[in-house]
């Protein structure tokens, strides 16, 4: 139980985190349960026990922003601290070559831990560029469009998954998506 005093965790939301922590899996909870704040708080927790941390979270383009600053600079408005402020953060650019800024991120961060935000579509067209480094952990936002295994999106989720990350979490508020594990 590595999250039980966490304060910024509410309820299940502690248990959901710290099952983030050690192992891969389907977080199919509610709309509006705290799947982004278990997550960022995992993150932040992986990050101070793992040597190296090095995470992608990928999720629609339009939610990076989010991502980055609830991870970041947390919610002020909503009272909301930042969930991983252990952490560098890196937001992918598709206009540039994704390969070479993962290598150039991870060759600045050294030591400390990193996560690499990814709009799903540069997951969908280029998934041999996310592969240039090993993952600790990958976080796929919005599970259900890997669900089936005839699309580009999923068998690129699989391929990444299968050759370069250890541990996956699929963030779902449908619950179909656990053969992707």
């Amino acid at each position: 139980r590595p999250l039980a005093d966490d304060p910024v965790l509410l309820g299940r939301q502690q248990e959901i985190a710290a099952l983030k922590v050690v192992g891969s899996g389907v977080d199919a909870s509610q709309v509006g349960t705290g799947k982004t704040i278990s997550s960022g708080r995992a993150l932040a927790e992986r990050a101070s026990t793992t040597r190296r941390l090095r995470a992608m979270v990928v999720a629609e383009g339009r939610l990076l922003g989010q991502w980055h600053d609830e991870l970041v600079r947390g919610a002020p408005g909503r009272g909301l601290p930042p969930l991983a402020p252990n952490l560098e953060v890196l937001v992918i650019d598709e206009r540039r070559p994704i390969a070479g800024q993962i290598r150039e991120f991870d060759r600045a961060l050294a030591n400390r831990p990193g996560v690499v935000l990814v709009p799903n579509g540069a997951l969908d067209r280029y998934p041999a560029e996310l592969q240039v480094i090993p993952w600790h952990l990958l976080i796929a936002d919005e599970a259900l469009r890997y669900a089936n295994p005839a699309t580009d999106a999923h068998q690129a989720l699989k391929l990444v998954r299968l050759n370069s990350v250890a541990d996956c979490w699929l963030l779902t508020a449908t619950p179909r998506c656990s053969a992707l594990l």
